[in-house]
């Protein structure tokens, strides 16, 4: 039967690090391992041989973080991710690791990969060696790194004047997109992994610092609607009604996206009676600024325009001028597919005044 290839470039990279060791000598340690191994498969003997030999060869530093990899969820991590779960800088251990077939580079410059046997190999070691102290430390470390640099990229996305406060560590709005485009799938991952482990109040950030990307930017109704989900329900275990009507309306959203409406109007609703029990008008409207999207989309026109009419009353007594703004553009499609022209062109117009005294140029552009 022949060698797999990880086992042969483990085996390899073992031979360059000792030159002094004779290959006889690295196969007989190789036999060791293997006889440790009775229940896998002979294939997977060799490769879980292979990676026994490797590990021996790493010292503690290189050890721990090669242990506490497999915490970060996604099918890759990058550098910075990987500072943060060790607490200290990690570029040049995952180098030495990657020469040694533990790790490999990723597509892009600066992640990182494990293949999955050495993903599961690693695991073990981990649960084995550092304790469970230690890795719920290293998971608090990692969800605290991906909420601090969500949000700070959230803030770029939301800003009208594309300016945000002088500590945030992205410098243009760019920069923040490119981040959130590259860690995607972690971040949703890391929503996921936070539910899992009960960790509420984390997952709940994430969740909302994901939300205007997710639907706004990455339009990705699916891992919305997800992280969403999870969202509410930490909030509903951390008895945080307000915040379970936002993700409530943030799920509408995402629904909308995802053409379905009548789990939007379902969900608006249900936020709607929400905010109204809690007498907050403000989310209330909020609400039912995406009802009347959701009534509109479902071909219920007539009840669209009149929940439209409805919200705008509350925006002037509230002074909301951005929140007007979005009720009018909803107001104005509304009109116009009911045939209301003349109306509609009123409601796009007064939009339009307010976008521009915003400095709302990507709204403007819509309306």
């Amino acid at each position: 039967m022949r060698t797999p290839p990880l086992a042969l470039h483990i085996a390899a990279a073992l031979l360059a690090d000792t030159a002094t060791q004779p290959v006889a000598a690295l196969v007989r340690d190789l036999d060791e391992a293997c006889s440790r191994l009775d229940r896998l498969s002979r294939e997977e003997r060799a490769v879980r041989a292979a990676f026994e030999l490797s590990y021996r060869h790493l010292d503690e530093d290189h050890a721990r973080l090669f242990r506490l990899l497999p915490l970060a969820p996604g099918p890759d991590l990058s550098t910075e991710t990987a500072d943060r779960l060790v607490d200290r800088r990690a570029q040049e251990l995952l180098r030495d690791l990657a020469r040694a077939h533990l790790v490999e580079p990723g597509t892009v410059w600066g992640r990182w990969r494990l293949h999955d046997l050495v993903r599961l190999y690693a695991d073990e070691r981990g649960v084995r060696e550092d304790g469970a102290a230690a890795r719920e430390e290293a998971m608090d470390r990692l969800l605290q790194h991906y909420i601090e640099t969500s949000e700070d990229a959230d803030r770029h996305l939301r800003a009208l004047s594309r300016t945000v406060g002088p500590h945030n560590r992205f410098g243009a709005q760019q920069d923040a997109l490119a981040w959130l485009n590259g860690e995607r799938t972690s971040l949703v991952a890391a929503v996921e992994l936070a539910a899992r482990s009960s960790r509420h109040a984390p997952t709940l950030s994430l969740s909302f610092a994901l939300t205007e990307y997710l639907i706004n930017w990455a339009r990705r109704s699916d891992d919305a609607l997800s992280t969403g989900n999870h969202g509410r329900a930490a909030a509903q275990a951390l008895g945080e009604r307000g915040k379970e009507g936002r993700m409530l309306n943030n799920m509408a959203c995402a629904a909308l996206m995802a053409k379905q409406h009548d789990e939007a109007i379902r969900l608006c609703t249900q936020a709607a009676g929400l905010f109204a029990d809690l007498g907050d008008e403000r989310n209330e409207a909020a609400v039912r600024n995406v009802l009347a999207v959701a009534f509109s989309e479902a071909g219920r026109l007539d009840e669209a325009i009149e929940v439209g009419q409805r919200s705008l009353v509350i925006w002037d007594r509230l002074d909301a001028p951005y929140e007007k703004s979005a009720a009018l553009n909803n107001l104005g499609n509304a009109l116009k597919s009911t045939g209301r022209y003349g109306e509609a062109v009123v409601a796009f117009q007064q939009d339009l005044e307010i976008c521009i005294s915003l400095g709302d140029l990507r709204g403007a552009a819509q309306t």
